[in-house]
């Protein structure tokens, strides 16, 4: 089974996730993040069904460094004031 047309949408979704990430604040970049996360999962799904096994490896990557962006551009706990 190909599915061709993944690629199209996944490439839409990390062109978008591209243009978040560069963004000043923390919310957009975690949202860029996560569409990267999607585009990734849909390009890993294409080159599975294309056996485009350097795409895949490729994919996995990206997706493991999305995920560590994402996480590393999580909003910082509160400060609370400590009593002494």
């Amino acid at each position: 089974m190909n599915l061709d047309l993944l690629q199209y949408p996944g490439v839409a979704l990390g062109l978008i996730g591209a243009v978040l990430v560069s963004q000043r604040t923390p919310r957009l970049r975690r949202m860029g993040f996560l569409l990267w996360i999607a585009s990734n999962v849909l390009l890993i799904s294409w080159a599975i069904s294309a056996a485009a096994w350097g795409l895949l490896a490729m994919y996995a990557v990206y997706s493991v460094t999305s995920v560590m962006g994402w996480l590393n551009n999580r909003e910082p706990p509160p400060v609370t004031a400590t009593t002494g």
